[in-house]
């Protein structure tokens, strides 16, 4: 566990000392000096740039530049530190030997949001007529919501923020409990962090909702969001008015662990196992789920393990889901040891599916993992129940438009245990699906061409009786 040193006035250097910045966030609007350029053999010029908040809008870029040749050309490179790719996006302008553009980076929409709290990459490449490119050196940009001062406490792999009149004791204990998360968990799962983690703190809820992703006004009334990870970003939102604020804390952190874990494979960890872990580092587990849990082995009502590769859709359910994935997980570590559940991470870090990264790693698979789960809470052992298997119809082997043939596909879904990689989603839960509708699909050419040569045939024989008993059938 990362213990934090003495307070320092040094602002963003690497961060190897816990401090307070002694400043405030300036983010209505950053004016630059012109930025370094690297083409120095150019004869383009910035002249000014600025960059200024709009949230949650977006981000508003302005450039001014100059060149003794017509400027054709502004280029923003963006990308959010986190992210794996990179953005670009033109300015409007009227093209000149002296030019200004402006450009709206939209963080609004879904497919665009950036939380407040993630730091922004970018830099400008400039043309002109006569083949001159210039470009300009990365700069870091935090994006932060101008309604609040910000101020900044830091500790090595990790930093918050935080605004009001409220002293640093709290932003301190949320610093230090997710320092202890990110060294025990990390431990765990074999891994060093490749990035840092930045926690956002609203004191309000109120405060918070514009903060959050795009939702509906109903979604919105309903739920009270405490906690939220966004993929890719580094970036946590935590709303500080909730009495399990250091757990919410430590919970969000895993999933940012499970990440660098997984190095973009996370979408084959199913749900149990990622909000399990994620529970397990919890120090501050609610009451409520020992009594959910509790309740449901008494009356024998356990969720089958492989019916929680995705949350539950009843609100009622939820909490019974987190508390039976945490004992789960907790098994797994408890009993079986570490070594083996950093297996397992590697197992699906590789791209195996659940039940394979289970096997190699504990000769289990899921049912054979909740089998003995289920012994050491006192409950039998699940009854599976036997699946009627029809009998498959021969079908030609005709493979159109280079489709695989479906004993391929069948191999291949049996290696993957089910799982088919869908979109992310914030708070890392996953989306899967089954493959049977994706051979069902694979399947039904094949299918429709095996009637319609059946009808063909048909009917030419019917023709072929009628004048004289000549078959014109297919060969």
């Amino acid at each position: 566990m990362h213990s934090p040193a003495q307070l320092t006035n040094t602002a963003f250097p690497k961060r190897r000392h816990v401090f307070i910045s002694s400043f405030v966030f300036i983010i209505l609007i950053c004016v630059l000096t012109p930025p370094n350029v690297v083409n120095a053999q150019s004869q383009i010029e910035i002249v000014s740039s600025s960059t200024k908040t709009h949230f949650p809008e977006g981000i508003q870029f302005e450039v001014t530049a100059r060149s003794p040749a017509t400027i054709t050309d502004i280029t923003l490179r963006h990308r959010v530190i986190g992210a794996r790719y990179e953005r670009y996006s033109h300015f409007d302008f009227t093209q000149g030997k002296r030019v200004s553009g402006r450009l709206l980076l939209r963080t609004d929409t879904a497919s665009r949001y950036i939380p407040p709290g993630a730091v922004i990459e970018y830099f400008y490449e400039i043309n002109d007529k006569a083949g001159n490119l210039m470009r300009t050196e990365p700069v870091h940009w935090v994006y932060l919501d101008p309604r609040f001062e910000w101020k900044q406490l830091n500790a090595e792999d990790a930093s918050i923020y935080y605004y009001g009149s409220q002293d640093s004791t709290l932003p301190r204990k949320l610093l230090e409990a997710a320092q202890g998360t990110l060294g025990s968990i990390s431990a765990l799962l074999g891994i060093a962090p490749s990035s840092d983690i930045h926690i956002t703190l609203y004191n309000t809820s109120g405060d918070m909702r514009n903060a959050l992703p795009p939702r509906s006004a109903i979604q919105e009334d309903a739920l009270i969001i405490e906690g939220m990870y966004f993929p890719e970003t580094n970036v946590i939102l935590v709303l500080a008015d909730t009495r399990r604020v250091v757990g919410v804390t430590s919970h969000e952190i895993v999933h940012f662990l499970i990440d660098q874990a997984l190095d973009g494979n996370k979408h084959f960890v199913p749900a149990w196992l990622n909000e399990g872990l994620a529970e397990y580092a919890n120090p501050e587990t609610s009451p409520s789920f020992r009594i959910a849990l509790s309740t449901a082995i008494r009356n024998n009502e356990i969720f089958p393990l492989t019916s929680l590769s995705r949350p539950p859709g009843k609100p009622e359910d939820v909490i019974l889901f987190y508390a039976q994935s945490e004992s789960i997980v907790a098994h797994l570590i408890n009993t079986h040891g570490k070594m083996r559940f950093q297996s397992l991470i590697n197992n699906l870090r590789e791209g195996k599916g659940i039940d394979i990264a289970l096997m190699k790693a504990y000769e289990l698979d899921r049912q054979s993992l909740e089998n003995e789960w289920r012994t050491t809470v006192g409950l039998p052992a699940a009854i599976t129940k036997p699946t009627l298997v029809p009998t498959a119809i021969p079908l030609p082997t005709i493979v159109p438009y280079g489709v695989p043939t479906p004993s391929a596909i069948a191999e291949r879904a049996s290696e993957n245990s089910g799982t088919v990689p869908e979109t992310s989603r914030p708070s890392g839960f996953c989306k899967q699906s089954s493959p049977s509708i994706e051979i069902g699909l694979l399947l039904m050419p094949i299918g429709l061409m095996t009637i319609l040569r059946s009808l063909k045939g048909a009917r030419r024989r019917r023709v072929g009786h009628s004048q004289g008993g000549i078959d014109h059938g297919l060969h």
